[in-house]
């Protein structure tokens, strides 16, 4: 019998003398759980339920029925699962009161209970008197129920651990700290997420030794008492509390905190479970705001700006008087969200823009920027910045924005000229090179298989002695004229550009049929030759065609199938257009390409290494991290041919590093036991060694410095090659090659290969340490969650499936289950909401926000997007509603409609 087994004995045994001999009710209900069910207790035959439990013990004294003398007691233990365990056993009892007849009798029980750490809780609890069918059950309880309970509670563990996981995700996600502390005087801390550390600047040693886990301690002294009180006063109401006061953070500073809390019995103990946010930014914003009303009168008379008031509640627009200075118009006064958008004061581009502005004022938002262009009164349009300043009522509701409208047409239309200049080629005013590839490959890439398009490449034929025959001034001026000659053939559904010196191309779009392609060259061939007509004289061109997607799906390969196909034309005369077909390929030679093509097809070889794909299939259908990087390093190892192949991970603090996978070559000693928890900094901070890009490119580690040589030379290392592993723009550790045979020069490739085997091990690695951690992570917060005002439900990123619906989403809409599809359990739709916030979300922005209205509750709702990596490593988004209450005036017609909500 093992130790804790011996004190679930006592237990049981301690368990029946309460409740037997003293019937102590405080006892009994501190040793049992909530959830109990108890079969034989007091009169009633079976109760469930601490609370009813009670009752009946109650009602036992009340009426003196029974008082019983513990004789003897014999009791066996055994674990199910976990810390569950099933006893069985009887107890000798004598009367001692004259109504109980039967003098001596046996009292036999059985049941579950858990017991951790010392306490112990009954679970499930029989007694009976003594009988044969009896003796037959407990015979088949210790032999084939035992194994079925086993399996019972297995199974519920398992159940819970899952949903303890997918609880616990949701904790680590909120924004801000969750807490669960007790309801005393110093309101002792019983759990905290890793947030709350984060959001104060403790660790948890510190909570424990520095502040006993007394959050007390924590809370302003002046705001404590007040706080308390507020408490009070809202537990009268209920079992809810919504409060703010400062806590004092390590470094000595404050923040103000907004308290969402919900009081609940937790082992029989009322303990608060709590979501706390920090609005200190919140605060300080008011504050401004308040400031900036005062300093407004004195500015509204000196600014060159337009000062404008937006009251929301009346919806009224009040302007400077600069304003019709500016435009030459009065400004709308009444129903600013109505007639804006109805009237052409603005461009019909900006209205969007304008209307999500407004969205952002009504959530709250304390301050925005926008440019949008506002028309004057002859009709011409003014590009703008307008800034705004949020004002709230005491209701803490969106009361007035105030702001400054700026001219910043010239800035704004300097930037663009300056913009085109970049992208055009100076001499003919066409694109250039480098714009012509980005528009070339983001419209093949956009484009559906059923659009087609054509990829013309133009060489001027022997350009090179009609600069020498007319002078190179000539020879500009005839280059501008096939500029204005393909912008008259080519008037629309084309991109043109000079991409050479006597270069051009031709990307026409939406092409039906290669007859059309073949006339267009036609028609280009036959306007060459009128170029030089004054003259008496004749230029000529040769025109190289490729089609997508028939002959390419990206800029690379469409570009070097057309060069093929002039290189052809070329070779049959000149004077004529070829279309590419995969012969010519065979008769292509590298003199034959344009600098263009030549540097395409270099960055599609690089595209097509191998080894890159081969790393990235083993990584994508792994189910092993471990095993896979492990496997990757060999096949890298020996692509390169070195000794040593690694990958050293730092800690949280980024000082110490580990060498966590490593792979050596026949013959070289590991090292992957002796090189855990380096301190990087000891090492004559050691990673200074590493240049922008991340790498440490090393010949001969006897050059460095001290402590570094000395560690690399001990593992017989000569040279070293090393690129940092980023995460979010952080570093987190770097994989290295080692060379201990020889002083060795590392390529280029090799480099390069290094910062590509980096970056995909970085993503996979970093991402199964994230999971790793979140995995380990389980605690109960399902109270705190489920009754805030919001809504909440998880989905999956890619196939909008529900992952979890809190219960206010349930009982709004039944229908709501896991694994349903968002948009066809609440719209019947076949795709997502076009207004969907989820949407707006990518790989820099993890949280969006808007206001939709609701057409079956017929509110407005403030909808949240947020980012979120849910357990098993998948990308999934949590989405929380809340009802804005006062905003149902403010609907727009159908036609500028915000998207519904969800």
């Amino acid at each position: 019998m093992t130790e804790e087994e011996r004190q679930v004995l006592e237990f049981v045994r301690r368990f029946h003398q309460v409740c037997l001999e003293e019937q102590d009710m405080e006892q009994v209900g501190q040793m049992i759980s909530d959830d109990i069910e108890w079969t034989g207790a007091g009169r009633y035959n079976r109760v469930n339920g601490r609370e009813n439990i009670l009752n009946a013990f109650e009602a036992d004294q009340n009426g003196k029925k029974y008082d019983y003398q513990i004789l003897s007691a014999d009791y066996a233990v055994s674990l199910l699962a976990g810390h569950i365990y099933s006893f069985s056993g009887s107890c000798y009892v004598r009367g001692k009161r004259e109504v109980l007849e039967d003098g001596e009798r046996v009292v036999r029980a059985t049941g579950i209970c858990r017991f951790e750490d010392g306490v112990g809780y009954m679970m499930r609890l029989h007694h009976s008197l003594p009988n044969r069918a009896w003796e037959s059950d407990l015979q088949r309880m210790t032999q084939e129920d035992v194994r079925v309970l086993r399996s019972l509670v297995g199974l519920q563990s398992k159940e819970l651990e899952e949903k303890n996981s997918n609880l616990d995700a949701l904790i680590q996600n909120i924004p801000g700290g969750v807490i669960c502390c007790r309801d005393d005087e110093d309101l002792e801390l019983i759990f905290y997420s890793d947030g709350f550390l984060k959001m104060f600047g403790y660790t948890r040693d510190e909570m424990e030794t520095v502040l006993e886990n007394k959050f007390s301690r924590m809370i302003v002294p002046e705001d404590l008492q007040s706080t308390r009180l507020d408490v009070i006063r809202q537990m009268k109401n209920g079992n809810t509390k919504e409060i703010e006061y400062r806590v004092i953070c390590k470094d000595g500073s404050y923040l103000v905190i907004q308290d969402n809390g919900q009081l609940v019995m937790r082992d029989g103990q009322p303990v608060f479970y709590c979501i706390l946010i920090d609005i200190t930014e919140r605060r300080k914003a008011d504050e401004e705001l308040k400031m900036s009303l005062e300093r407004c009168q004195i500015i509204l008379n000196q600014a060159t700006d337009i000062i404008f008031e937006w009251d929301i509640k009346s919806d009224t627009l009040t302007c400077s008087p600069n304003w019709i200075k500016k435009f030459g118009y009065q400004a709308i006064r009444d129903h600013i969200s109505e007639e804006v958008l109805r009237r052409g004061n603005l461009h019909n581009d900006d209205k969007k823009i304008f209307v999500q502005m407004q969205k952002e004022v009504l959530l709250g938002s304390p301050y925005g920027e926008n440019e949008i262009r506002i028309a004057t009164k002859d009709g011409r349009f003014i590009w703008c910045r307008v800034r705004y300043t949020l004002q709230t009522d005491q209701d803490k509701r969106p009361a007035r924005a105030i702001g400054l409208i700026a001219d910043i047409d010239k800035e704004k239309r300097e930037k663009e000229r300056l913009l085109e200049l970049a992208e055009q080629d100076s001499l003919t005013g066409l694109y250039n090179r480098g714009a012509v590839q980005t528009l070339i490959q983001r419209y093949v890439v956009k484009a559906l298989p059923s659009d087609r398009c054509a990829l013309m490449i133009l060489d001027v034929d022997n350009f090179k002695k009609v600069n020498d025959i007319y002078g190179h001034l000539s020879g500009d001026a005839m280059l501008r004229d096939i500029a204005d000659m393909l912008r008259r053939l080519f008037p629309e559904n084309a991109v043109l550009a000079r991409v050479g010196g006597d270069e051009f191309a031709v990307l026409l779009y939406h092409v039906r049929t290669l007859g059309e392609v073949e006339e267009k060259a036609d028609g280009i061939l036959k306007n060459f030759r009128s170029i030089l007509r004054q003259q008496k004289d004749t230029i000529s061109c040769s025109i190289g065609i490729s089609i997508a997607p028939e002959n390419g799906d990206n800029f690379a390969s469409i570009y070097k199938n057309a060069d093929a196909a002039l290189y052809q034309a070329k070779r049959q005369g000149k004077n004529r257009y070829a279309l590419y077909a995969e012969s010519l390929e065979d008769v292509m030679t590298p003199e034959g390409q344009t600098d263009v093509a030549g540097a395409a097809v270099m960055d599609q070889k690089l595209a097509d290494q191998n080894l890159t794909g081969y790393v990235l299939d083993i990584l994508s259908r792994s189910h092993s991290m471990e095993k896979s990087i492990n496997q990757l390093l060999e096949i890298v190892g020996r692509q390169v041919d070195v000794c040593r192949v690694y990958i050293f991970e730092d800690d949280e603090d980024g000082i110490r590093s580990s060498n966590t996978f490593e792979w050596c070559k026949e013959g070289v000693q590991p090292e992957k036991e002796n090189l855990q928890s380096i301190n990087m900094e000891e090492l004559d901070h050691y990673y200074d060694n590493f240049n922008e890009e991340g790498i440490f490119f090393c010949r001969d580690v006897s050059t460095l410095l001290t402590h570094q040589r000395m560690i690399l030379e001990n593992q017989g290392i000569k040279s070293v090659l090393q690129c940092r592993i980023m995460d979010q723009g952080k570093p987190r550790g770097f994989i290295g090659f080692d060379e201990c045979m020889k002083n060795r020069y590392w390529t280029g490739n090799q480099i390069r290969l290094l910062q590509t085997i980096s970056r995909i091990l970085g993503i996979f690695l970093m991402k199964g340490r994230a999971q790793e951690r979140l995995d380990r992570a389980m605690n109960g917060f399902s109270a705190a969650l489920e009754e805030q005002r919001d809504w909440f439900y998880i989905l999956d990123m890619e196939t909008c499936q529900f992952l979890y619906t809190s219960r206010k989403v349930q009982e709004q809409d039944p229908a709501v289950v896991c694994g349903g599809v968002c948009y066809r359990v609440f719209f019947g739709a076949d795709r997502m909401c076009e207004g969907c916030p989820m949407l707006m979300l990518d790989s820099v922005r993890t949280s969006a926000s808007s206001l939709v209205w609701n057409r079956n509750r017929k509110c407005y709702v403030h909808t949240r997007a947020q980012a979120v990596l849910w357990p098993g490593g998948r990308e999934a988004c949590m989405i929380s509603c809340r009802i804005v209450e006062g905003l149902e005036k403010q609907r727009e017609e159908p036609e500028n409609s915000l998207e519904e909500e969800k």
